[in-house]
């Protein structure tokens, strides 16, 4: 029986690492592959990472010195408003697609925006690294204008490759042409804007992580 499930988890594992690779390398091939595979299990990775990323974050930005129970708290609460955002944002893609035209199921369209998380969460992990190697406040020197240029660019690159991400899931996940992508994006926009307003508001996040 243990052999068995170690078994089933290192080839669902393998699978995972095989996709995350494709969606940095061969996403156009890797997201029809995740639609037609419409696995949730490997959703299990992306929150483990998400997990990873909160608990780097909290004891980065608030320190060891912390009481315990503090960064349990926050560690928690920004935990479970991460989660509500992709189950919600997964929702508004499939019904707002739904009603442009889209064809497709709610987890087909939540085994492919997971893998989205990747440029994600490689920013969040990046950014915070640099917090640490370069913390604020950055002279306004050659370097420091040279540092900022490159994460400018860095940033846009990933910014790029989430907007190809998204126009994937909901091609593949909802069967949509492009027009019908540019009609439900129209609606999901300001229906995320005004989502991550409010998050910001409630002091969840400064930057949206979805």
């Amino acid at each position: 029986m243990i052999i068995s499930l170690t078994i089933s988890a290192a080839r669902l594992f393998a699978k995972f690492c095989l996709n995350l690779y494709g969606t940095f390398n061969k996403p156009y091939e890797t997201w029809r592959r995740l639609v037609k595979e419409n696995d949730l299990l490997q959703i299990g990775f992306w929150v483990f990472l998400l997990w990873l990323y909160l608990s780097l974050a909290v004891v980065i930005r608030n320190g060891l010195g912390t009481g315990a129970l503090f960064l349990t708290f926050n560690l928690n609460r920004l935990f479970n408003i991460s989660v509500i955002t992709f189950l919600f944002v997964t929702l508004l893609f499939w019904l707002v697609g739904t009603w442009c035209g889209g064809k497709g199921k709610l987890k087909e369209v939540a085994s492919a925006w997971a893998f989205s998380y990747l440029p994600t969460l490689f920013w969040f992990f990046t950014t915070t690294l640099l917090y640490v190697l370069l913390p604020p406040p950055r002279t306004e020197s050659m370097l420091g204008k040279m540092f900022t240029l490159v994460y400018l660019a860095f940033s846009l690159s990933l910014i790029f490759w989430k907007i190809i991400l998204y126009y994937l899931t909901l091609r593949f996940s909802l069967r949509m042409n492009l027009w019908q992508i540019v009609r439900a994006t129209m609606v999901i926009a300001p229906a995320l804007f005004g989502y991550f307003l409010i998050l910001n508001r409630l002091g969840f996040y400064k930057i949206p992580l979805a």
